[in-house]
């Protein structure tokens, strides 16, 4: 009998435990949690009723991360209900120049302690889209829509006419973007290699592009030097976009009257 016993609680013991693995990570992370709010309490038990000091005078954060919500991460306090947090991130350009942010804790009473935020950039350059249709007919119907049709519709470079673009056009056209700065260190379009200016890269005009699809292919950096290069596709059209289409419908023209229109305004130019 006392073995039939010992055998069920070694085997409820197994289940238990077997059952235990399953959560195990949930279970870490509650208990991590259980961990610290009983470290602090027991931390603040010790303190004096106006103890107030930072943690740690600096503390390394990547770029575009806030910082928490909990204050009891960077100070100790015997109570933190009364206590701010007056933190803004540094701009992109104040990062490039290495500067750091501040972040000040102020309790009601009016004493502040301020500490110093250092930045990182382990985030390298991304892309959200690696083709792009860029119409070269513009309608301003949305600010003049009771203008005829033919009036309100401009080529933004007439037909046949070059069009210009910049390094910082591409970087918008192809969502090209970092956490802290996409800079261009490289540009080549359908295999034509182009040099850019030194000072300002991503401002450089580069020769005329013709109608039809071209090939680009941009290299670009961040503040911390990971370098990324994309390849794209940019296609040039004599046509509008289908939102201006949508746009002038909904002032009550038909896609006859818009198609007619576009076929003028192609053949005057």
């Amino acid at each position: 009998m006392k073995k039939k016993i010992l055998y069920l609680f070694l085997t409820i013991v197994s289940v238990v435990s077997l059952i235990g693995c399953g959560n195990s990570e949930s279970s870490e992370e509650a208990s991590e949690a259980v961990s610290a709010t009983q470290g602090n309490a027991l931390e603040s038990a010790f303190l004096s009723e106006d103890h107030f000091e930072l943690r740690e005078e600096s503390i390394t954060i990547e770029y575009g991360t806030p910082l928490s919500d909990d204050i009891s991460e960077y100070v100790i306090a015997k109570d933190y209900e009364g206590i701010t947090c007056e933190y803004e991130e540094i701009s992109t350009y104040s990062l490039q120049q290495g500067e750091n942010g501040m972040a000040t804790f102020t309790k009601d009473s009016g004493e502040q302690l301020t500490m110093t935020i250092l930045y990182t950039d382990t985030t390298p350059p991304t892309i959200a889209r690696t083709e792009y249709t860029y119409y070269t007919i513009q309608s301003h119907s949305a600010y003049s829509s009771s203008l005829y049709l033919e009036e309100i519709m401009a080529p933004e470079n007439l037909p046949g006419q070059p069009r210009f673009f910049r390094p910082s056009t591409f970087i918008e056209f192809f969502g090209i973007d970092d956490n802290s700065f996409a800079h261009v260190s490289g540009l080549s379009i359908d295999g034509i290699s182009y040099e850019l200016d030194e000072e300002f890269p991503a401002m450089t005009t580069i020769p005329a592009l013709d109608y039809g699809s071209h090939t680009i292919v941009i290299t670009v950096y961040d503040v911390a030097n990971s370098s990324e290069t994309f390849e794209c596709t940019l296609n040039i059209v004599a046509e509008i976009s289908p939102e201006e289409r949508e746009l002038i419908l909904s002032d009550g023209h038909t896609e006859e009257a818009i198609n007619t229109a576009m076929e003028t305004l192609l053949n005057q130019n």
